[in-house]
């Protein structure tokens, strides 16, 4: 599919969900997924005929150097493309130096480590993780492989 429609919000827009441009967006990970083709027409096809669903935004950090890495939405933000859309619903989270909340640094360094066994994204950005947290960083690395991969 590839259309050139405006594909409608459905529900309601909160102070923290903004529409944010589609371009300079970063997925880690290759969009559809192997295998998960069939769903992914459906979700073009569920944007098309429902429109997009506010409870779901794009969860994007913009990281120190500039870029904008999707945390959560990656097949919404590839659909949207294909539909002709050019922003998205996205929450942004800015990441500084020190990535002070324990969650965005988990969630951060997840991410930078799909991009590096992926080879989507890679940074010299390193995120502080105590020992607990890297252990935390890799057991997700091991379920995310063994179900991605």
């Amino acid at each position: 599919m590839n259309y050139k429609m405006k594909i409608t919000r459905v529900g309601r827009l909160n102070c923290r969900i903004s529409e944010y441009p589609l371009d300079p967006l970063i997925s880690v990970h290759s969009v559809p997924r192997k295998g998960n083709e069939e769903g992914y027409a459906r979700l073009q096809a569920s944007l098309v005929e429902e429109g997009y669903d506010l409870r779901f935004p794009v969860h994007v950090y913009q990281m120190p150097n500039g870029d904008d890495l999707i945390a959560s939405g990656s097949h919404r933000v590839n659909a949207m493309r294909l539909l002709g859309e050019e922003t998205v619903p996205a929450v942004i989270h800015q990441v500084d130096e020190g990535v002070a909340d324990r969650a965005d640094r988990l969630m951060l360094g997840w991410l930078l480590e799909i991009g590096k066994h992926t080879g989507h994204y890679r940074t010299d950005f390193e995120v502080p993780l105590d020992n607990l947290e890297r252990a935390q960083v890799d057991d997700l690395m091991e379920f995310w492989i063994e179900h991605n991969i």
